[in-house]
C-alpha cells in the first residue's frame, strides 16, 4: 500500500532509498523509471546503497558495484525513504 500510494505523490526527478527488501522488489513492480536505492551496507562511519533503476531491479548482475554513500543520495536532489514498520530511523 504504501508503495501504490507513493506512486501517485512521486515527482519527475526524485528517487526513493529503500530500507526493506520487500519494499524494493514492491517498488519493481509497481514504479517504473525512477532511481532506487536499496541493499544498505554500513561500510566505515557511513552506510552506502546500491543504485539501479526501478525496471531493473529484477534482472541486476550479482557482482553490480554500482555503490553510492549516503551524503551522494542526499546531494542527488529530493528523495522518499520507505522502510518497514519495525526499522527506526536515527
Amino acid at each position: 500500500m504504501a508503495v501504490l500510494k507513493l506512486r501517485n505523490k512521486l515527482q519527475q526527478g526524485e528517487s526513493v532509498v529503500s530500507l526493506h527488501h520487500s519494499l524494493t522488489s514492491a517498488l519493481g513492480f509497481y514504479i517504473h523509471g525512477i532511481p532506487i536505492y536499496f541493499n544498505q551496507k554500513r561500510e566505515n562511519e557511513t552506510f552506502t546503497y546500491q543504485l539501479a533503476n526501478s525496471e531493473h531491479i529484477f534482472d541486476l548482475p550479482t557482482n553490480s558495484s554500482n555503490k553510492k554513500s549516503l551524503e551522494d543520495i542526499r546531494s542527488s536532489g529530493k528523495f522518499w525513504i520507505l522502510a518497514h514498520a519495525t526499522i527506526y530511523l536515527s
